[in-house]
């Protein structure tokens, strides 16, 4: 009889709810690399009058208007900058001209204004739809080398798929809007087109960083204008490979997305535009390590920031399981209340790009509600308790519940094969 009770226990137990494999366990294993996003995206063409003058087009370039391609009557490019830096824009492009002989390019979208000072570039650098969206861009056929004005143009294009990206990750577009559509004024929220400046090496970036707001991170910068509400980014490409260069630009411009969505009302803790920016940088097939971006770890938190030093090559998906395997990962209480990059070790922004993974395969509509409460910060409330609405708001579970969940999602999925980087 005991035996007989004991397994109809076992079939009671069974047929409980909460024995069948949790949904959040079911996440494709790497759905930062696999997801389509802006997957058959194409910008808008190059439109010329019989004159051969540009009348339409994705961007605006300081290139066509210096030669002259620039219809008078055109009304759909992109508006040209009024103000750089709150200053006169030919005061801002005259920097560095005599001292480092830059030559800026100015590409001008919708949502954002991107100063090129970059110099030629291997046209192989770029894919073959890359270079199939700059028809129509120049007069000239492209070579094997691509100009600087080419390489400004085609970097602008890009900008523009990233920003096709975040909009498809944010169920932003009409299409992707099953979860509530977003009506943001202005540039994503924001009151003012944020601007991204592009140098090819480290002095002339630190010093513009110097000259303008009197301080400039190692490797790139962000500032911020609370009078307009505008995002500024800088970076060099420094020694990087022209593909690591391009995944350095994507992860860049990830932070600047992040920071212009719902505009910039607090800090958001480090991990979380680290991680979506690791999250773009990672697509690609040659990555450098990004988290050095801001320069090295303050005094207080320099354990392992030499962890992937001298070129080497981690992967990071297994580094994240081997960090739970370990249990050498962050509390995300912890993790939550850094604000600053250069707070998180090397390693934790290995658990940050993990986490991140992990919530967009949860679903893009969660992954959007996560990001709403996060950009809704009452004045009165904490950075911790912001997360915590959050994590509740969007995967149903506090934050605590969700590490839980996330190293138990890490410990069960395998290593994709052949993962680079």
């Amino acid at each position: 009889m005991p035996r007989i009770c004991f397994v109809g226990l076992l079939f009671a137990l069974a047929a409980l709810p909460g024995t069948a494999q949790p949904k959040h366990l079911n996440v494709d294993g790497d759905p930062g690399a696999h997801m389509p996003l802006a997957a058959s995206w194409k910008p808008e063409p190059v439109v010329r009058n019989d004159a051969g003058l540009v009348i339409s087009a994705p961007i605006w370039s300081t290139y066509w208007a210096n030669a002259g391609q620039l219809a008078p009557e055109d009304s759909r490019v992109p508006i040209p900058p009024r103000a750089l830096l709150k200053q006169e824009v030919p005061k801002v492009l005259a920097w560095g001209a005599k001292e480092y002989e830059l030559e800026p390019i100015v590409i001008a979208t919708p949502n954002a204004v991107l100063v090129f000072s970059l110099k030629s570039m291997p046209a192989k650098a770029f894919s073959a739809e890359e270079r199939g969206w700059l028809q129509g861009h120049f007069t000239q056929k492209l070579k094997k080398k691509l100009t600087p004005a080419q390489v400004a143009h085609a970097l602008g294009l890009r900008y523009l798929r990233l920003e096709q990206m975040w909009r498809e990750l944010l169920c932003l577009d009409a299409k992707e809007a099953s979860h509530r559509p977003a009506r943001l004024a202005g540039h994503f929220g924001s009151k003012g087109r944020s601007e991204l400046y592009v140098f090819p090496k480290d002095e002339p970036y630190r010093e513009f960083g110097r000259h303008f707001f009197g301080a400039a991170g190692q490797h790139a910068s962000y500032w911020w204008h609370g009078e307009t509400e505008v995002i500024i980014g800088a970076f060099h490409a420094g020694e990087l490979k022209h593909g690591e260069f391009l995944a350095r630009f994507d992860h860049i411009v990830a932070h600047d997305l992040v920071y212009q969505y719902r505009a910039f009302y607090h800090y958001l803790p480090a991990w979380v535009p680290n991680g979506i920016a690791h999250h773009f940088a990672r697509r690609n097939k040659e990555v450098r390590s990004t988290y050095i971006l801001l320069g090295a770890a303050d005094s207080a938190h320099q354990a392992g920031w030499k962890w992937d030093e001298g070129g080497a090559r981690r992967d990071w998906w297994r580094e994240a399981k081997a960090l739970v395997r370990a249990g050498d990962q962050q509390s995300i209480t912890k993790l939550g209340m850094s604000t600053h990059y250069q707070e998180l070790p090397p390693r934790a922004h290995v658990q940050a790009w993990s986490m991140v993974n992990y919530m967009i395969g949860m679903g893009k509509d969660r992954f959007r509600t996560f990001m709403d409460e996060m950009k809704s910060k009452s004045e009165d409330e904490s950075l911790l308790e912001v997360q915590q609405r959050a994590f509740l708001r969007a995967y149903g579970v506090n934050m605590v519940v969700f590490e839980r969940n996330w190293k138990r999602w890490v410990s069960k999925t395998r290593p994709p094969k052949r993962r680079r980087g």
